[in-house]
């Protein structure tokens, strides 16, 4: 059952089927994980601090959503939004080469 999945994930053929399929095994692969992103941020801290650390670790969310409506505000292109907002990640990924 895992090869067909990972087979219909890399195939290039455009078929119905496919079409069909693909949006299932994505939406299986993000729900996967924001189980396991909870069940780790519950496991990790102790029992009196568990709601805080899983309402700590859903603020990211809000904030990015924040910073990047605040980055469409001063960038009104989307070309120089798109520039503005992988020039962070990029330079990240450069520092942690190095």
């Amino acid at each position: 059952m895992l090869s067909w999945y990972i087979e219909i994930l890399h195939s290039t053929d455009q078929t119905p089927q496919l079409v069909q399929v693909k949006p299932k095994v994505t939406d299986l692969r993000l729900v996967t994980y924001i189980i396991i992103i909870n069940y780790l941020a519950m496991e990790i801290v102790g029992p009196s601090q568990r709601t805080r650390a899983i309402a700590f670790r859903t603020f990211f969310w809000p904030l990015g959503t924040m910073f990047t409506s605040l980055l469409a505000y001063y960038f009104q292109d989307w070309n120089w939004l798109q520039l503005a907002i992988s020039v962070g990640p990029f330079a990240l990924g450069i520092l942690f080469i190095w």
